[in-house]
């Protein structure tokens, strides 16, 4: 500012600064928490109690932290058994015990008609629907299969003949 343009009587400060404004595409945050009720339990905890041969009841909570509009989402879960592996970071759980499922899930009146539920009797589905719309930045580890990793064949509620073999679910929502 050689001028004193600005008047300020300091003529050796720039004219002309520039910066970047970097923004997030979009900032979103779908925080999950899944409950257990057994039968010699009175409400839903993180560890449910029951007898041998029992049944149980899982829940399963979706919070949107954001309240940001979520247009694509893809949840996969794959229920206990000897043996597997968490979804996404693909470690042992350290589950101890195989449930049978008895039926579909069961979504609360707001959701139905705004998501699709896909049933699987795979214990270790591929994960490739989880990461289908997802761009990886090249200083970001993706998304990878576990190893034996098996192609889930997903089914609709109607297509399932025995829920007893049934052991992964995925929920996507809808347009």
């Amino acid at each position: 500012d050689e001028d004193d343009l600005n008047g300020d009587g300091v003529t050796d400060q720039p004219r002309l600064k520039s910066g970047n404004l970097y923004v997030i595409r979009g900032k979103y945050d779908i925080q999950t928490e899944k409950l257990v009720k057994g039968e010699l339990d009175d409400s839903f905890t993180y560890f449910g109690h029951t007898v041998p041969n029992g049944s149980i009841d899982y829940q399963l909570k979706l919070t949107n932290t954001t309240g940001a509009d979520i247009t694509k989402m893809t949840l996969i879960d794959v229920l206990p058994s000897v043996g597997d592996l968490g979804i996404t970071d693909n470690v042992d759980r350290g589950s101890q015990f195989t449930p049978k499922l008895t039926d579909s899930i069961t979504l609360p009146e707001k959701w139905q008609d705004k998501v699709r539920i896909s049933y699987s009797t795979a214990k270790n589905p591929m994960r490739d629907d989880l990461t289908r719309n997802t761009i990886y930045p090249e200083s970001t580890t993706p998304l990878t299969n576990p190893e034996n990793a098996e192609q889930p064949n997903w089914m609709l509620a109607d297509e399932v003949s025995d829920w007893s073999t049934i052991h992964s679910f995925k929920l996507e929502l809808m347009d």
